[in-house]
């Protein structure tokens, strides 16, 4: 599939990891599994206070294409997701989960993707969830498909608003130059950044399908204020919903990365969201 120039582009893929040693020696075999020849892979450890440093040094003591940095104190995943996307040096980048699966051919064909089509900034597979940490096609609980190759900017945004497929282009491939424009700002500090980071990418660039099933996401059972502390506090802090739906309506008519004249395609998504999760908004009042 790949020329010989696209074997030469430098692929980074970056992991931001804390405390979790049972999962991350399967995620990190099954990147070094990978037919794509060139690309490094950095592991940035927010100040695990379990094995996950003794695994991943052994791991870069074996393969040089393996970087591993360890910060001292736990700055939280956002800044450390921007942080590993600082230490990349390749023309693509891509964010890898500590408890993912991807198939041996994913960044050689999310490669050939973008190399084959200029106008798209990111490439992603269909995925499937499985429930355990060790990748095993009988673990898998469910398949998902999308179609984004030819869909317009608006059309991608009015399905990422509505927060019911899964944000799973966050780790797809990224050129990046656009990643860390998309990226500058980070994530909002609200109950669910990453719609509001799809929906911000729907507008600014082209999504690519690639349409097999290369990339799997487990499923943790834990709720997700119990997995992240600031979207604990979030909720804890009051009117959740609210300030979501403001956050979301300022962060994408504020964004650089918008061209101006989508800007009025942000608006009745918007409206229709607010009005579906009227009941929420108006209990947090009372």
């Amino acid at each position: 599939m790949n020329t010989n120039q696209e074997n030469k582009k430098l692929v980074s893929i970056g992991m931001a990891t804390r405390n979790h040693a049972p999962s991350i020696k399967y995620a990190l075999n099954s990147l070094l599994s990978q037919t794509y020849p060139n690309f490094e892979l950095i592991i940035l450890d927010g100040a695990s206070t379990d094995d996950t440093q003794k695994i991943c040094e052994e791991f870069a003591e074996k393969d040089n294409r393996v970087r591993y940095i360890r910060k001292e104190t736990n700055g939280g995943f956002i800044n450390d997701f921007g942080n590993v996307l600082k230490e990349g040096k390749g023309e693509y980048f891509m964010w890898a989960a500590d408890d993912d699966w991807w198939h041996p051919t994913f960044v050689e064909k999310m490669v050939h993707a973008l190399e084959n089509s200029k106008k798209h900034d990111v490439a992603m597979s269909h995925f499937s969830e499985r429930r355990t940490f060790e990748y095993n096609p009988e673990s898998v609980t469910n398949i998902f498909e999308h179609n984004y190759t030819n869909a317009n900017n608006f059309d991608v945004y009015k399905k990422m608003i509505k927060a019911k497929v899964n944000p799973i282009f966050f780790h797809g491939l990224y050129r990046r130059e656009a990643l860390n424009k998309l990226y500058r700002r980070m994530i909002p500090n609200c109950i669910d950044g990453f719609t509001i980071f799809n929906c911000e990418a729907a507008l600014a660039t082209n999504f690519y399908s690639v349409p097999e099933v290369l990339y799997s996401k487990y499923k943790n059972p834990e709720p997700i204020t119990a997995r992240h502390e600031f979207i604990k506090k979030t909720y804890e802090a009051g009117f959740p919903q609210t300030k979501y739906l403001l956050t979301m309506l300022s962060w994408l008519l504020t964004s650089p990365n918008i061209p101006i004249y989508r800007k009025p395609f942000i608006i009745p998504p918007w409206l229709k969201l607010a009005y579906k999760n009227k009941r929420k908004i108006v209990n947090e009042f009372v």
